[in-house]
């Protein structure tokens, strides 16, 4: 195996891990702050991400990281994880099931893998460069319907 397969194997752990967090706490009273962007964290936002900086350091000592609420941790080997441990805050916040965790990772400042887990359907979408695309381990592909007949749209603004 090789090293992003190694990484990609990982960041499904990982992500199901974090999911295991954002489920077991949805739908509980949890603090919310605003950011300077305007935008929301929530408490569990912050304890998905630690969990998931802990595994990769553990795992992955030299690769770097950036998440959405930490500063970053450089890379010493090249390899880079772009983390957003609650990927929907604002559906989270509300009570609306559609979230998850998303990690991308980098070698040499291309994205080599992704994972999304959303925990409450449990599905996990991984893709690795020049590998395809996979739900639950099938692959999958890009739709072939008209972007006027797929388009949906959706407001989650507090």
């Amino acid at each position: 195996m090789n090293e992003t397969s190694v990484r990609l194997e990982a960041a499904k752990e990982i992500a199901c891990r974090a999911g295991e967090i954002l489920k077991s706490n949805f739908g509980k009273s949890f603090g919310i702050k605003r950011k300077k962007d305007r935008s929301f964290v929530s408490d569990i936002d912050l304890k998905s991400e630690k969990k998931i900086v802990s595994m990769i350091k553990r795992k992955f000592p030299a690769d770097g990281i950036i998440t959405e609420e930490s500063k970053k941790i450089e890379s010493k080997d090249g390899f880079l994880w772009i983390i957003d441990p609650l990927d929907g805050t604002h559906n989270y916040i509300k009570g609306i099931e559609i979230f998850g965790v998303s990690i991308a990772v980098c070698r040499a400042e291309k994205v080599v893998a992704g994972v999304i887990f959303l925990p409450m359907v449990d599905r996990i979408y991984h893709a690795v460069a020049g590998g395809g695309s996979f739900r639950n381990g099938k692959k999958i592909s890009v739709s072939v319907r008209k972007m006027r007949n797929a388009t949906m749209f959706f407001d989650s603004s507090l």
